[in-house]
C-alpha cells in the first residue's frame, strides 16, 4: 500500500492532480498554482508519486473496497466520485476513470479534457419581425392620416368655387319662398322685391292695386298652401328652382264654393335672374 501523503502531484500529463493518500481524485490545477503539501513542506524534493498500477497493486481487496477502488483485474467503478456509481472504463490510465454524464466528453473525460465536445450555443432568434411590426404601424398611421386629412384639403381647395354658387342657389330658393308668401299675405312690397318688372307686366299685375286684389281672391279660393323645393339648377347668370306646390281648392271654376275641398298639387319652374346685385323671379312656368 502506498505511503505517499495527500497532496498535489504531477499526474504525467503536465497537470497537477490531488492524491488523497489512497487514490487519485478528479481535482486538478495548473502546475503554477501548486503548493507543497503541509506534511512535506520542508522536503526539498517532491516524493515519488505511485503510478496507477502501483496504487492498485499496493492495496489489498479490503482496503481497496474501503477506498472505493476496484481491485486489479476488474472493471473499476466510481462510487466515491460525485455522480458516480456507474461503471466506467479507466481514462488516461487513472484508477477509477471518470464518471460519464452530461458534462463529459468522449470516453467519459470531464469537460476540458481531450475528446470533450464543446458546448454548442443555441442559434439566436432573428429580430427582423420587430422591423416589420414598426413598418406596419407606420403604414397604418399614414393611411389613417390620409383618410382624415385628404378630404378636408380637397374641401378647402374647392370651397371657394362652390361657395358662390351654393350661396346664390340658397338665395334663389329664399326668393321663391318669399314670392309665395307675398301671395298668401297679399304683401305688395314683398311681391315687388321678388319679381322683375317684365314678369309683373307678363302677369298683368304691374302695380300694388292689381296684385293685392288678385292675391285676396287667390287666398279666398285656397287653403293649406305648401311649397316644396325639389331641385335647383344654375347655368350662367340664370337659376331655375323646381318646386311642387300643394293646396286645397275651395271653389270651382266659376268661383262657387265646393261642398268638399279638393286637394291640388302642381309642379312649377321659377326662373331667376340678377337684378341690382340680387335675384328676382323673371318667369314662372
Amino acid at each position: 500500500m502506498s505511503t505517499t501523503p495527500p497532496g498535489w502531484y504531477d499526474d504525467g500529463s503536465g497537470t497537477l492532480r490531488w492524491w488523497d493518500g489512497v487514490a487519485w481524485t478528479q481535482h486538478v490545477q495548473p502546475a503554477s498554482q501548486a503548493t507543497a503539501p503541509a506534511a512535506e513542506a520542508s522536503v526539498s524534493e517532491p516524493p515519488a508519486v505511485p503510478s496507477a498500477a502501483e496504487a492498485l497493486a499496493g492495496l489489498d481487496p479490503a482496503a481497496a473496497a474501503a477506498a472505493g477502488i476496484a481491485p486489479a483485474g476488474t472493471t473499476p467503478t466510481t462510487p466515491g466520485y460525485p455522480g458516480g456509481g456507474a461503471t466506467d472504463a479507466a481514462v488516461g490510465g487513472y484508477p477509477g476513470g471518470f464518471p460519464a454524464g452530461p458534462a463529459s466528453g468522449a470516453g467519459g473525460a470531464p469537460a476540458g479534457y481531450p475528446g470533450h465536445a464543446p458546448a454548442v450555443e443555441p442559434p439566436r432568434r432573428s429580430r427582423l419581425w420587430i422591423v416589420f411590426v414598426v413598418v406596419g404601424v407606420v403604414v397604418i398611421g399614414l393611411i389613417v392620416l390620409a383618410a382624415v386629412f385628404i378630404p378636408r384639403v380637397i374641401g378647402a381647395l374647392t370651397a371657394g368655387g362652390a361657395s358662390s354658387g351654393g350661396d346664390a342657389e340658397r338665395v334663389a330658393v329664399e326668393v321663391v319662398e318669399a314670392y309665395d308668401e307675398a301671395w298668401s299675405d297679399a304683401d305688395c312690397e314683398l311681391y315687388f322685391r321678388t319679381t322683375t318688372e317684365s314678369f309683373r307686366e307678363a302677369l298683368e299685375l304691374p302695380d300694388c292695386a292689381a296684385f293685392e286684389a288678385e292675391a285676396e281672391r287667390f287666398g279666398a279660393a285656397t287653403d293649406e298652401y305648401e311649397i316644396q323645393v325639389d331641385s335647383v339648377e344654375q347655368a350662367g347668370g340664370v337659376i331655375t328652382v323646381y318646386t311642387t306646390e300643394s293646396f286645397l281648392t275651395l271653389t270651382d271654376e266659376t268661383g262657387e264654393p265646393l261642398a268638399d275641398p279638393e286637394p291640388v298639387a302642381s309642379p312649377y319652374e321659377y326662373t331667376l335672374v340678377r337684378v341690382d346685385g340680387g335675384w328676382a323671379i323673371d318667369d314662372v312656368y
